[in-house]
C-alpha cells in the first residue's frame, strides 16, 4: 500500500509471494523459514467469484499458513445477502465478518455463503467502533470488518503459540469448534479456543502399503488415497479427518481423549488403530492401506431397451460404518457433527 492507503493487484500478489519467502531489500536471499504462521488482509475483490488471488491463498495454506480475510462491507446500514466478497469467499481463506456491539450482526458486514458454496463468514467478531491506529499516527475508533478480521488472526497466533505442532487445518478447526454459535453464526472465543488447543495434542505419522509395495493392486490402492484420500479420527460422536502430503504424511490436532484413527481411500479403507490423545503430547501413529480390500468392478451402462450408452461414467464412494464417506473437506463443529465446507480440496491435495 502507498501513504495514501490504496494498492494494486500487482503489488498485493508481489507481496503475498514474498511472505512465502521473506527476502533482503535487494530482494535475494529467500527466507521461507522466516514466513508467518498466520496473515491477516483486508483485501477485498469487485464480488465474490474472482479467482485472482486463489492460487497465492493456496499457497498460503499449503505452506502452512493460516489466511484470515476481512469479509468486507456493504454500504453504511445495508445488509447485503449472498454478497461476501474474495478472497475472504475462497474456501481456503478464513472470512471474518463484524459483530455491532449488541451482539447482532453488524448490518453492513457482507453476509451469504459465497460464490464457492462454503459457508461463510466462517467467524464473526466485533467490528464497531473498535480501537485502532489511524492514519499520521496515534489511534482513533474505527469500524468494519477489517477491525473483525485481526481478532481471528490474533486468536490464531494464540492457537499457534499454545500448539505449536498444529498445522493451518488444525488451527481453522479449533476456531471453528471452540466459537459460540449465536442466531447460526459463529462468534470467535478467543479464551474457548484457546483451552481447546492448550487441551489437545497431536496425531501424526504417515500411510504406508502392507505386504508387497510393488503388488499391482497394492500400489494402486496407495495412489488412490495420496490423491483422493484421507485420515479419519472418530470418537463418539466427533469425526476429524485430514488429506495427505504427497508422501503420505498427516498430522491431526485432537481434544484430549481416546481416538480410533484409520486411513481411507477411494478403492479400500485401512485397518484403524486406538490411541490415547493427552495434552501437548504427540503421538506417532504410521497406517496401513490394506491392498487386498481393493477388487475390480467391471460391467457396462445400457439404455432400458438395453442399447449400450457412451459418454457415461460410474462413480463409486466408500462407506464406512453403513454411513456415506465424510467428504474430505469438513470440519467438526462444536457438538462434533461434520459441516460441510463446500469445495475445498485443500484437505486432499497438499
Amino acid at each position: 500500500f502507498n501513504n495514501q492507503g490504496t494498492s494494486r493487484d500487482s503489488w498485493l500478489l508481489r507481496a503475498g509471494e514474498w511472505l512465502l519467502a521473506p527476502t533482503d531489500l535487494r530482494g535475494t536471499r529467500p527466507r521461507p523459514d522466516l514466513r508467518p504462521s498466520v496473515v491477516n488482509a483486508s483485501w477485498v475483490l469487485e464480488n465474490g467469484a474472482d479467482p485472482l488471488y486463489r492460487e497465492l491463498v493456496q499457497a498460503w495454506r499449503d505452506a502452512g499458513m493460516v489466511p484470515v480475510f476481512a469479509a468486507g462491507n456493504a454500504e453504511r446500514g445495508v445488509g447485503v445477502a449472498g454478497g461476501l466478497l474474495a478472497p475472504a469467499s475462497y474456501p481456503e481463506a478464513i472470512g471474518v465478518g463484524a459483530l455491532a456491539r449488541t451482539g447482532a450482526a453488524w448490518a453492513a458486514s457482507l453476509d451469504g455463503p459465497g460464490f464457492y458454496d462454503a459457508e461463510k463468514p466462517d467467524l464473526m467478531a466485533p467490528g464497531v467502533e473498535i480501537l485502532s491506529t489511524a492514519p499520521g499516527g496515534g489511534v482513533g475508533a474505527a469500524t468494519g470488518t477489517s477491525m473483525s478480521a485481526p481478532q481471528v488472526a490474533a486468536a490464531a497466533a494464540i492457537v499457534s503459540g499454545v500448539a505449536p505442532e498444529a498445522t493451518a487445518d488444525d488451527v481453522e478447526r479449533v476456531l471453528i469448534r471452540s466459537a459460540r454459535l449465536d442466531a447460526g453464526r459463529r462468534h470467535l472465543d478467543v479464551g474457548a479456543a484457546a483451552a481447546l488447543a492448550t487441551g489437545s495434542g497431536v496425531v501424526g505419522g504417515r500411510v504406508l502399503p502392507s505386504g508387497d509395495p510393488h503388488d499391482a493392486p497394492v500400489r494402486a490402492s496407495i495412489d488412490d488415497l495420496l490423491v483422493d484420500g484421507w485420515v479419519e479420527a472418530r470418537r463418539g460422536g466427533d469425526r476429524v479427518w485430514t488429506g495427505l502430503t504427497s508422501d503420505g504424511a498427516f498430522s491431526l490436532l485432537l481434544p484430549t481423549g481416546e481416538w480410533h484413527v484409520r486411513p481411507v481411500a477411494g478403492r479400500a479403507i485401512g485397518p484403524g488403530r486406538s490411541v490415547s490423545v493427552k495434552p501437548g503430547q504427540r503421538v506417532a501413529l504410521d497406517l496401513t492401506l490394506d491392498g487386498g480390500s481393493a477388487g475390480r468392478l467391471e460391467g457396462s451402462v445400457v439404455s432400458g431397451q438395453g442399447i449400450p450408452l457412451a459418454g457415461v461414467w460410474i462413480e463409486c464412494r466408500p462407506a464406512i460404518d453403513d454411513d456415506p464417506a465424510p467428504e474430505p473437506a469438513a470440519f467438526y463443529d462444536k457438538e462434533g457433527a461434520g459441516v460441510s465446507r463446500g469445495s475445498d480440496d485443500r484437505f486432499v491435495r497438499r
